[in-house]
């Protein structure tokens, strides 16, 4: 049996396991949802400017060694067709598909067929004929693939969607792992709340009366959407469980000692532009709008209503003199989208 879209969910924010356990355990959900694979993989990776991209982390089910089979695939490649292969903004799509893009480009090259022969052959050499991944990365480069081989598979646009706002929350677990590496998550915590919604401990922003309600009702809405009635509802459970609460928490539950379950909101926004004029969500709306994602998946990533980034947007536009939203992509660049 497949694993539900919340299994994913949950396995995001599994902040306990160490890295390649944490990327192994979302590459087996994300291919046990979907008929015709015969293998599955994924990294967590960062694009440099300079150089092919680093791996972090790398898995291919059966390989004891993922890096090996990564790494020449990937030791000659140049920033530019990187930037293509691993473009910023999350999405769901079939390999196949991606490379049409990618071959239409101006990277393509000699590199890009060498690299295209490489993949296509290691594919073939495992039975697949295609790969179906959902991925995420930020505006650094730095992000996150899941994947599978698969032979003879489609991609609905329901599972499209659905598994790109997955790959949401695994690129917000990616970001709470690393902000977690130094700090415990008692330390990190601004709020603590019981799974009904009640407000045990709130300091900082989530001191806000504003905000303790948001904070409380997104403990509820998760709660719910974990439950058995909603969970294989899972467009419904997505819509209750979003990707932050209010552009800057990340909700997650743990145990005390005596198996009691709570909630806890922990600091957890993605980056933004660089620029003194704009506001901090507004420099994060920007520089996922560079990054092309729509103002639906801005608008979910962050937790806030679509109208709420189409504010965002026309604010920063008019704080930044761009007249339209392809002039915005443009200034976005310079300012280090």
């Amino acid at each position: 049996m497949g694993s539900g879209i919340l299994d994913i969910v949950e396995g995001a924010y599994d902040t306990a396991s160490d890295g390649q356990r944490w990327l192994v355990q979302l590459n087996e959900r994300f291919a046990s949802r979907f008929t015709g694979v015969v293998a599955w993989g994924g990294h967590v990776i960062t694009r440099t400017a300079e150089g092919p991209p680093v791996f972090h982390n790398a898995h291919l089910s059966g390989v004891d060694d993922a890096m090996a089979v990564f790494g020449p695939m990937h030791e000659d490649m140049d920033p530019d067709f990187a930037a293509a292969i691993f473009p910023t903004g999350t999405q769901c799509a079939l390999f196949s598909e991606h490379w049409g893009r990618v071959k239409d480009s101006r990277v393509w090259g000699r590199a890009t067929l060498e690299a295209s022969e490489l993949l296509l052959g290691y594919l073939n050499s495992r039975g697949g004929d295609d790969l179906l991944f959902a991925y995420s990365y930020d505006r650094t480069g730095t992000g996150v693939m899941v994947s599978a081989i698969v032979k003879g598979a489609t991609l609905s646009e329901g599972a499209r969607e659905l598994n790109r706002r997955a790959a949401v929350h695994v690129a917000a677990g990616l970001r709470l792992r690393r902000a977690l590496a130094t700090v415990e998550v008692g330390e990190a915590s601004e709020a603590v709340l019981e799974t009904d919604g009640r407000l045990a401990h709130a300091e900082g922003p989530a001191a806000d009366g504003q905000m303790r309600a948001q904070l409380r009702e997104a403990v509820r809405r998760i709660d719910r959407a974990r439950t058995s009635a909603v969970r294989n509802d899972e467009a419904e459970a997505l819509n209750l469980w979003q990707g932050l609460v209010e552009g800057r928490w990340s909700v997650i539950d743990r145990h005390d000692t005596d198996g009691r379950r709570y909630y806890v909101a922990i600091a957890n926004p993605p980056g933004g532009v660089s620029a003194r004029q704009l506001s901090e969500v507004e420099a994060q709306v920007v520089a996922q709008a560079v990054a092309g994602e729509p103002n639906g998946v801005i608008a979910y990533s962050l937790g806030v209503a679509e109208s709420t980034v189409a504010g965002h947007l026309t604010m920063a536009m008019r704080k930044l003199g761009a007249a339209s939203r392809m002039e915005l992509v443009r200034l976005g660049h310079a300012l280090g989208a």
